[in-house]
């Protein structure tokens, strides 16, 4: 039962599902990293490995090109000798010997020409033996000595060599095996494929000692395409096994080399080199690949095999480089990084379920107070003291507060309700005490609203002649307000009358100031006719001059100069006339027009005085018919006050029987207030049973 409780909290509902949300998705996400993490570490150990396998089948291609260049220089050698002079076998003997001598890498160089394609002596030949075979075909040979020099040596092996003497008497009738698939492979295949070819590995005798090679052969060819023999080196291919046979890729890896036609050229086991693949190796099986130079992976035995191809010079020839690695040594890290993700997940896994359940624990706990909290105050009982520690401000954090506030805001009605229940106890009390006064009070008022009534009927007849008086008086305001208004349009005529004078004076007052103006343009014409005259005279003046000093001549001229001097000084003089008259016109209208102003202020005043009166005998006007509606508001008034006092006087009467109805009242309130005493102590004992 207890772990059923225990197992219902919320806090463990909530810990136990975000367990299993959380390890579910931990799982996922280990599984998809392992996954990508295993995807990965494969992708990179096939990249690493080929990656590594490209790089050898490169290095093998350099040896291969290198390999190359000695044949070719032979052959440009001797050809552009050969076009140029006639060829000399001792010369090229020489010539080859020369370049072995320069290239340690090769351990033979030769060549092999078509019959007569030479210097056409090969007849001269035939019985040159062991230097030639009994065709007599130019086929120099040169390898190096123990101590490493080149030599001349012999093409055909010792026991070829020993069939010669059977063809003395008809050397024509020899048929050499170099032109028969098999061991003459080096010189048939190349002039088969009339282009350049390295042959498959073989092993061959040189200087007394059997080697693994393959020979480096170059077609030569005359300006018509004609094929006319091969320039060719020997490379020692145990150089290659010794290079790339030692080598470990990773900690059980190795390296392995396959010619175009399936044999071993370097392996992890030397003895299985020159020999083709097995049939039952899966390599077998990918063989064709090698011939087209295409790169393959497979899996085998435990180790995952990735080729490249080689491609060797221009022969048009594939041979592969293979890298096999251990499957185990590719995924391994990824094994080692899904275990490290499991346990880091797991480890993981537990810290945040701990973390989870100390927070889930620690935010619930609110949860759990106020579940407590709330089964006591439902069981009728409970401390309303008790409050919610609020660390946080998240929902949780905020129902607390929110409870906290709650049980403050219950608490504080309670005690609210404690005291008010004390507080009706002793209204209660005092209300009983009360209920005694007001039924004595009630006969007392019964026996003064008997008393009330006879005085309320005298003041009935009173006020019935107060409303005679104030309807008289309201007629008599009546008449003073037709006067009034009377008064206030006659004044409003007079009003009227003083404002069209105004404007008649302002209008006066207006030409007025326009006739100075005109005055003043007088007075600018008069001094400019002055101007004139002054001007004139002082032309007369000069024109006299001149005729004096023109004598006889100018006589005439000096009369007229003279009268025009004379009427000029006439027209200053008038103009000084005009200018004395005009000044005076214009003192006088200034005069007058300071007048009219004066008169216009003294108006203006009247206007004003007149529109006080007017207002003043409208203010009377209104007061009075205020006062007249006031008499008749009165009047009114009084009338309604001595119905009411009828009234007065019925109510008092209903008064007295009410007041003898109290007194029944107030002994069933009594009766009430004992009942309310009764409840409220209930209420006490209930309130006394929470802590406050």
């Amino acid at each position: 039962m207890e772990n059923n409780k225990k197992w219902g909290r919320l806090s463990h509902r909530i810990i136990l599902v975000a367990a299993i949300a959380i390890a579910i998705g931990f799982a996922a996400m280990i599984a998809l990293i392992t996954r990508q993490s295993y995807d990965s570490s494969v992708e990179l150990g096939y990249l690493l490995a080929e990656q590594k396998a490209e790089a050898y089948s490169h290095d093998v291609e350099g040896v291969f090109n290198q390999g190359f260049l000695l044949p070719e220089h032979l052959a440009n050698s001797v050809l552009g000798h050969k076009r140029v002079a006639q060829p000399d076998r001792h010369h090229v003997d020489n010539v080859i010997m020369q370049l072995l001598d320069k290239a340690p890498q090769s351990i033979g160089l030769w060549m092999l020409w078509e019959p007569e394609a030479f210097d056409g002596r090969d007849d001269a030949f035939r019985l040159d033996w062991p230097r030639h075979d009994p065709t007599g075909r130019f086929a120099p040979y040169v390898t190096r000595n123990d101590k490493g020099v080149a030599q001349l040596d012999v093409m055909m092996d010792a026991a070829r060599v020993k069939e010669f003497p059977k063809y003395k008497d008809n050397p024509k009738s020899y048929q050499p095996d170099y032109e028969k698939t098999g061991w003459g492979d080096f010189y048939f295949v190349p002039k088969t494929r009339s282009r350049d070819t390295i042959t498959e590995p073989y092993i061959y005798e040189v200087q007394g000692k059997k080697v693994l090679e393959s020979s480096l052969v170059v077609a030569m060819k005359d300006a018509n395409g004609k094929f006319l023999g091969v320039s060719a080196t020997d490379m020692s291919l145990e150089d290659l096994q010794k290079r790339f046979g030692a080598m470990k890729v990773g900690d059980d890896g190795y390296v392995r080399l396959i010619s175009e036609g399936g044999l071993y050229v370097v392996s992890q086991k030397p003895e299985l080199n020159g020999k083709p693949v097995e049939k039952d190796n899966p390599l077998a099986a990918q063989l064709d690949k090698v011939k087209k130079g295409e790169r393959f992976t497979f899996e085998a035995d435990g180790f995952t095999h990735f080729f490249h191809p080689v491609k060797v010079a221009n022969t048009g020839q594939f041979w592969s480089v293979g890298v096999s690695v251990p499957t185990s040594s590719i995924t391994a890290a990824a094994r080692s990084q899904a275990m490290w993700a499991i346990i880091i997940g797991s480890t993981a896994l537990v810290v945040i379920l701990v973390v989870l359940g100390i927070v889930v624990t620690s935010l619930t706990r609110p949860l759990l107070t106020m579940a407590t909290t709330m089964e006591e105050m439902a069981a009728g009982k409970g401390d309303l003291t008790v409050r919610i520690d609020v660390a946080n401000k998240d929902e949780i954090g905020r129902m607390a507060h929110a409870f906290n506030a709650f049980i403050g805001s219950l608490r504080d009605m309670f005690v609210d309700v404690r005291e008010q229940s004390l507080a009706v106890t002793r209204a209660a009390t005092e209300l009983a005490g009360s209920a005694a006064q007001v039924e004595k009070a009630s006969a007392s008022q019964s026996d003064a609203a008997s008393a009330t009534a006879a005085g309320v009927e005298e003041v009935t007849v009173s006020v019935h002649h107060i409303a005679d008086t104030a309807e008289e008086a309201g007629k008599i305001a009546r008449e003073t307000g037709d006067l009034a208004e009377h008064s206030v349009q006659t004044v409003d005529e007079v009003t009227r009358e003083i404002q069209n004078m105004t404007t008649s004076m302002h209008a006066l007052a207006e030409r007025m100031n326009q006739l100075g103006a005109r005055s003043e343009e007088v007075s600018t014409i008069v001094r400019v006719i002055k101007d004139i005259a002054d001007q004139t005279n002082l032309l007369a003046l000069n024109a006299a001059i001149e005729a004096a000093r023109a004598g006889e001549m100018g006589r005439g001229f000096a009369v007229v100069a003279d009268e025009v001097r004379n009427l000029a000084g006439r027209t200053a003089e008038a103009t000084v006339e005009i200018t004395r008259i005009v000044n005076a016109i214009s003192s006088e209208t200034r005069d007058a027009v300071n007048d009219v102003q004066k008169s216009n202020q003294l108006v203006d005043s009247s206007v004003g005085i007149a529109e006080s009166a007017n207002q003043a005998m409208r203010t009377v006007y209104d007061r009075n018919q205020t006062l007249a509606q006031s008499i008749v508001d009165i009047a009114a008034s009084t009338r309604e006050q001595s119905v009411a006092s009828s009234e007065i006087a019925q109510n008092v009467e209903r008064i007295s029987l009410m007041a003898q109805s109290n007194s029944d009242v107030v002994r069933e309130v009594s009766a009430s207030v004992e009942h309310l005493r009764g409840l409220s102590a209930n209420l006490e004992a209930l309130v006394g049973n929470f802590r406050l």
